[in-house]
């Protein structure tokens, strides 16, 4: 009895069409009769895992492999790159958040705008302006040379700007009409040791800036080797380390400047009529020259009045000899060996000094750069100011001197004399404080 034809292959298990007329299998080519081998025997590896109705495996090529496996790092690589860069976004955002978070108490600056020098063509800055503003919600600003520093810097200049020396201007400015004090901030901006100075306007009760309040500061740039011209860039850099606090600040000249009007110059001069009320008032008081003459001037009215006839000669005599030699041999030389002059009180810090500037003149002439100025008030055996002359500056000046308060000893009835060396120029001021006041000296 003839088997019955296998339904399917016993090597690859590949099912059979219901009418197979073939010997070996359609698909894995393995003989179909039933001699062939039974299902039991062994089957290649190759063959066992192939599913059933699944076509034969082809081989995979290695470099396919290779390429496939290169283009996964990649992919990988990319992810891990773009995961990474979203995260330090994320992270710098908040840094730079927390950074600008105390600009919300942070001082911050301002360039108010550029001041034009005495006239002149071409027309040159001569100070800048600029205004701090200390926020509400900030803490006291201390302004001084020791706390704040500042650079200028344009296409032509580098600069480090200072601040004035001690013993030639305190570095205030009481307001924007003090004109002293502009003026001698201006002066030594223009001395050859300097470029830049700056200035600070105060009014002796501000500093340091309390919070909510603001205040100005002037940058004098009339001294640069190559002067700030119109339509120029300038930039300016403010460091306060105390306060954690710098800024830079990016200005630009007018694109035209117009010089100042000739009528404005003599700006100094309405200072100068404010120094001369002192001279001309005590012009009353030049009876110090003349107490020699009173003795003189009394004598002849009372001999025309006493004896109108014929013996005036005899009273004449006696006046003229007697009362001039006893007066003014014993009483005069005691009031001038025996006063004792004190020494001065500590110096009040809380009251700005007086500032006076101008010219000191000797036989009509500039005295000599270095030459002691002084200023003096009767009863002390000390100074009450003291300066050096300077190289002139342009407007001329070549002193400038600051009168200090020292206990309460001066007020705005004291007379201030000032020397040029050790001679008294006879000129006497009065003393206002935190005042400005152009004064110039001569000596014979």
């Amino acid at each position: 009895m003839q088997a019955a034809a296998p339904q399917f292959c016993p090597y690859c298990g590949r099912r059979f069409p219901p009418v197979h007329q073939y010997r070996f299998c359609d698909s894995c080519g393995q003989p179909t009769v039933s001699s062939a081998p039974s299902p039991q025997a062994p089957i290649p590896s190759s063959v066992t895992t192939q599913p059933v109705g699944a076509s034969p495996r082809t081989k995979v090529n290695p470099l396919v492999i290779m390429v496939a496996g290169i283009a996964l790092i990649a992919v990988i690589g990319a992810i891990i790159y773009l995961s990474a860069g979203l995260l330090n976004e994320g992270t710098s955002s908040k840094a730079d958040s927390s950074a600008t978070s105390p600009s919300a108490t942070a001082p911050n600056a301002r360039i108010i705008g550029t001041v034009v020098q005495k006239p002149g063509t071409p027309p040159e800055i001569d100070y800048i302006v600029i205004t701090i503003d200390n926020p509400a919600s900030g803490t006291p600003l201390r302004v001084s040379k020791d706390d704040l520093t500042i650079f200028y810097q344009d296409s032509e200049n580098t600069e480090k700007v200072s601040y004035p020396p001690a013993g030639r201007s305190s570095g205030f400015i009481s307001n924007g009409d003090d004109k002293a004090s502009i003026s001698t901030c201006s002066d030594i901006a223009k001395q050859p040791t300097y470029k830049a100075v700056w200035c600070y306007l105060n009014d002796g009760t501000s500093n340091p800036l309390a919070p909510g309040k603001s205040s100005d500061i002037y940058i004098f740039v009339g001294g640069l080797s190559a002067p700030l011209m119109e339509d120029s860039a300038f930039r300016i850099e403010l460091e306060h380390p105390s306060a954690n606090w710098s800024q830079t600040l990016m200005g630009q000249t007018p694109p035209h400047l117009e010089p100042l009007p000739t009528t404005e110059a003599p700006a100094p001069t309405v200072e100068a009529v404010s120094a001369t009320p002192s001279p001309t008032t005590e012009a009353a008081s030049p009876q110090p020259t003349q107490p020699a003459q009173p003795g003189i001037i009394f004598t002849p009215p009372s001999l025309p009045q006493g004896q109108p006839t014929a013996v005036p000669a005899v009273p004449v005599v006696q006046p003229t000899a007697a009362p001039q030699v006893g007066p003014t041999a014993a009483p005069q030389a005691q009031p001038t060996a025996t006063p004792t002059l004190v020494r001065l009180p500590a110096r009040n810090v809380q009251q700005r000094p007086h500032v006076f500037v101008g010219t000191a003149k000797k036989g009509g002439q500039l005295v000599p750069t270095g030459t002691k100025i002084t200023v003096w008030i009767e009863g002390y055996a000390d100074p009450v100011g003291e300066s050096t002359t300077e190289v002139p500056a342009a407007s001329g000046n070549n002193y400038s001197v600051m009168v200090y308060q020292y206990g309460t000893i001066i007020s705005s009835t004291s007379s201030l004399s000032f020397h040029i060396g050790k001679q008294d120029t006879g000129q006497v001021h009065a003393w206002t404080q935190g005042g400005g006041s152009i004064l110039d000296l001569t000596v014979d």
